[in-house]
């Protein structure tokens, strides 16, 4: 790994139980997740840390209007983000989105320690206040980064969001105990979680030593069971590309994936049969998640939803049944739209998103190459079924 301000090779150091990353030239270091705090903790209890001066009137710094540029990750190698060291500290520290390292220049621990010991105890009405600056500060930076395009995109998001598909003109064969089946699965599987571990993804505590930020259990069973990338890359958790298939992160996620499974599974299944069409929509939902992995290889990200293997079934649609028609609610209007005209507009979407986003450097929380990926897969399986099909009425 480089520093990400003189590029000089870091080397790593070991502190107390940490080995941690340092410029041998300017002497900044880098933290993987989690090691900052601990390093504070073991330097307030073993280390002689000397009173920081008192600042009087002292106002937040804001990291939007400092005139530096942004610094590289060492590990991820992707832009990282200023932020200010428990929102008020005015010390200014870079955090790597994909990873969670933090990255330090020479004397800014030191600092962090000052800061710290100066404020031994933050009350919960502190600890409120300081989480909602974090996600306003968090919301603005994620708008600044796009120069204005993600408000643009945003809007689009919206209007496409309003065009909602609510059946199709084409009748199913047989009971759709499959699409059902994967349906009842879902809504159980959200259904479990939210009653055993909850959907608050972070929690925040307060101590003697101030507040910080902790995953809930809900973000720990998306990294367990959620495709993450830097993971998958390395043949680790692969069963997460099948169980991430039926984790979703919330209500409208689930209903929508849901919806969208409901009006184009039931023909699909008519098409490959029941068994058929399991493994084709696992497979549908595998490949979407390696398609995520491919295009985010080094990232701690965990995807997860339907959304991908739903994205296959429309693949399938699209080839079976493009002249069908889809009823959909168009703000206030029902009208039927051709298939192949509704899927194709839909796959432009997901390509128009997935190049902006990457352009803008964020990912708006959607895994748009997952969609992309999952729907690829659909075609090319649709093509193949039919292809081998035609094939054996031939021969008969």
């Amino acid at each position: 790994m480089h520093c990400p301000v003189c590029q000089t090779t870091l080397r790593t150091v070991r502190s107390g139980d940490l080995e941690i990353d340092v410029c041998p030239h300017c002497g900044g270091t880098f933290f993987d997740r989690g090691e900052l705090r601990d390093t504070l903790d073991r330097v307030l209890t073993t280390g002689e840390v000397p009173d920081a001066p008192l600042e009087l009137d002292r106002q937040a710094v804001s990291v939007r209007r400092l005139q530096e540029a942004d610094r590289a990750c060492p590990r991820c190698a992707v832009p990282m983000n200023k932020f200010n060291y428990c929102y008020d500290s005015n010390i200014i520290l870079d955090r790597c989105g994909q990873c969670g390292g933090i990255w330090a220049d020479r004397g800014e621990v030191l600092k962090c320690a000052q800061y710290r010991k100066g404020n031994p105890k933050l009350d919960r009405m502190g600890a409120s206040v300081a989480e909602n600056v974090r996600r306003r500060q968090a919301f603005e930076e994620a708008c600044a980064q796009g120069d204005g395009l993600m408000h643009r995109v945003h809007w689009w998001g919206w209007g496409w969001g309003l065009v909602l598909p609510l059946r199709d003109d084409e009748p199913s064969e047989r009971f759709p105990v499959v699409t059902l089946g994967l349906i009842a699965v879902n809504v159980l599987v959200f259904v479990a979680l939210f009653f055993t571990v909850g959907y608050d993804r972070y929690s925040v505590s307060v101590g003697d030593d101030g507040f910080t930020l902790e995953e809930g259990g809900i973000q720990r069973v998306y990294e367990t069971f959620g495709t993450v990338p830097s993971k998958a890359a390395k043949g680790e958790q692969l069963w997460s590309l099948v169980t991430s298939v039926f984790l979703h992160v919330g209500v409208w996620h689930l209903l929508g994936n849901m919806l969208f499974l409901w009006i184009f599974g039931d023909n699909v299944e008519d098409r490959f049969g029941l068994w058929g069409f399991l493994v084709f929509y696992l497979a549908c939902g595998v490949s979407s998640d390696l398609a995520y992995v491919l295009f985010n290889l080094g990232s701690s990200v965990p995807v997860v939803g339907a959304s991908g293997a739903v994205s296959g079934v429309m693949g399938a649609y699209f080839i079976f049944y493009p002249r069908a028609s889809i009823y959909t609610l168009i703000y206030t209007t029902v009208t039927p739209i051709p298939a192949y005209v509704y899927i194709g507009i839909w796959v432009a979407f997901q390509v128009l998103y997935a190049v902006l986003y990457t352009t803008a450097g964020v990912s708006g929380g959607v895994a748009w190459f997952a969609h992309l990926g999952g729907f690829a897969a659909g075609l090319a399986l649709a093509l193949v079924w039919r292809r081998r099909r035609g094939a054996l009425a031939a021969r008969g």
